[in-house]
């Protein structure tokens, strides 16, 4: 079983742009792997969300349906 651990993104509205270039970033390193034997399980924990709020659930949403598109299959 292939586990991807994500850990501690503290998405805020002012860094959502460079949050969604870093995501983007590791979409395209793991894709290699992804190909090779396909990613199982992706498990985010720590703080995802530097500070709650509408904007940063629908950043957080928005940058984490790129694994759903891209690994998840």
């Amino acid at each position: 079983m292939r586990i991807l651990h994500l850990s501690d993104f503290h998405l805020e509205q002012s860094t959502i742009y460079r949050s969604q270039t870093i995501v983007r970033q590791i979409i395209e390193t793991l894709q290699p792997f992804q190909e090779e034997i396909p990613i199982d399980l992706i498990i985010c924990t720590g703080d995802l969300i530097h500070k709650g709020g509408l904007n940063s659930r629908n950043g957080l949403a928005n940058m984490l349906e790129i694994f759903d598109i891209h690994i998840i299959t």
